[in-house]
């Protein structure tokens, strides 16, 4: 089961982590893995819906490419979010490499068929460290229909880091 939460109600205050263990990508050295406590339970992702301000369908060759405008504050309390947990778990430098994502990334996404509505998700599962810096391990869900099943993943880090890291 997955909790979606909006970014307004996440409380930073319950989110915690396991110890660290070592990374299965080399790069990184340490990976902690995330706690988030919603009182009667935890869970071990923070999923996030991304606010969207509009989108746009085109068809292309039998394909149906969506471009995503994200809303601009919803941006700005994600970094302040990565912020906030990266400076209370090590002193090392943080990399807010989810928020560059989603400032600079075209935020495009192909479907098969015509989405009949959009929905985006951040999941964050953790943190990645190495000797000099540390940040978030995040991947964006994007699902074009909340009872259908069958999502798109997409990794933001696959651009020059490890598959895992937004």
């Amino acid at each position: 089961m997955n909790l979606y939460h909006n970014i307004d109600d996440i409380d930073y205050k319950k989110i915690f982590f396991y110890k660290p263990v070592i990374n299965k990508i080399i790069h990184y050295n340490y990976f902690y893995k995330l706690i988030y406590d919603v009182n009667i339970f935890t869970l071990n992702t923070l999923i996030i819906n991304i606010d969207i301000d509009s989108y746009e369908i085109h068809e292309e060759i039998g394909k149906f490419r969506v471009y995503v405008k994200m809303n601009h504050t919803f941006i700005e309390k994600i970094k302040m979010l990565e912020e906030h947990i990266l400076k209370h778990i090590s002193k090392k430098q943080p990399v807010l490499s989810c928020y560059k994502f989603l400032i600079f990334n075209k935020n495009n996404y192909v479907f098969d068929k015509y989405p009949e509505k959009i929905k985006l998700a951040l999941r964050i599962s953790g943190l990645w460290e190495t000797e000099t810096s540390i940040g978030l391990t995040t991947k964006i869900y994007v699902n074009d229909n909340p009872t259908n099943h069958q999502n798109l993943l997409v990794n933001p880090s696959t651009v020059k880091l490890s598959n895992t890291t937004c």
